[in-house]
């Protein structure tokens, strides 16, 4: 039995993990993000900076009783539980944009479409946003080659997906952006038809904004590319350390060269 907690507020960011193995039961915990240095842990499964523990009892039912204990009293301290799923998932997304063959997606896939309800993601994915940007960057600047059908079967799957907060569902979004993208440099329509139906028109987020930009001018609807650049444009957060133009990113895809004039118009009011 392994089990994963964790909690977040607005000065902590921490997780807890606890297994037995027969009589013996075994604590992990630490902090899921090290702000002096920058470092997300947001997986708890493979943290091996926390602080492990193990205690021995008499029985294998004593230590379960203990564990039902401790517990408790995590979930009355206000942490919640993680479900493993969702940490495969992660498992899976953050080998995308490596040369290996994808093993747990397939199963995490399935899972999420057993499901009746939305999986409530109550931790974040700011590493699965990570992730897909890595991929992402791998393949529009380096012109590597990336798994684009494995991206695109877990787009179909985010809708399976919930933000339990406003960082969380925002990160979500940023997926779905990403979705997008993947759609626009394979000219894969129905993908983009179906992530168009679960998303706002109208939006602040940055990286669904791109996405959107993609497939505006994929599509050929021009009067929506300025609009979306823009967003992007304005987004202090998404700037590349203000090195070079907000607009590149577009100009590096074919399918940006009839709205060059767009784009150039857009560097003007930046």
């Amino acid at each position: 039995m392994k089990r994963y907690f964790t909690y977040r507020d607005e000065k902590s960011d921490k997780f807890w993990v606890i297994e037995t193995n027969e009589d013996e039961m075994i604590i992990l915990y630490g902090k899921s993000y090290d702000r002096a240095n920058g470092y997300s842990k947001m997986n708890p499964k493979l943290c091996s900076a926390g602080t492990k523990t193990g205690k021995l009892f008499d029985t294998e039912a004593e230590c379960a009783k203990e564990v039902e204990k401790a517990i408790a009293k995590k979930i009355k301290d206000g942490y919640s539980e993680q479900e493993e799923v969702f940490i495969n998932l992660y498992n899976e997304i953050k080998y995308l944009h490596h040369h290996k063959e994808n093993s747990i997606l397939p199963q995490v896939l399935a899972e999420l479409d057993k499901r009746d309800k939305p999986l409530r993601v109550n931790y974040g994915i700011a590493d699965l946003v990570w992730s897909l940007f890595s991929a992402f960057y791998f393949r529009v600047e380096c012109h590597g080659e990336v798994k684009f059908d494995a991206i695109a079967d877990f787009a179909y799957r985010l809708p399976k997906l919930e933000g339990a907060d406003d960082k969380t569902a925002n990160d979500l979004v940023s997926l779905y952006g990403y979705g997008l993208r993947v759609a626009a440099i394979q000219n894969d329509e129905k993908l983009d038809s179906f992530i168009r139906s679960h998303v706002p028109s109208e939006t602040e987020n940055s990286q669904l904004a791109i996405g959107l930009a993609y497939s505006a001018a994929r599509w050929n609807r021009k009067d929506e590319i300025e609009k979306y650049v823009m967003v992007e444009i304005n987004d202090r957060n998404a700037l590349y350390m203000g090195c070079r133009p907000k607009t590149e990113k577009f100009r590096l895809e074919a399918f940006f060269k009839p709205y060059l004039d767009i784009l150039a118009e857009c560097d003007k009011k930046r």
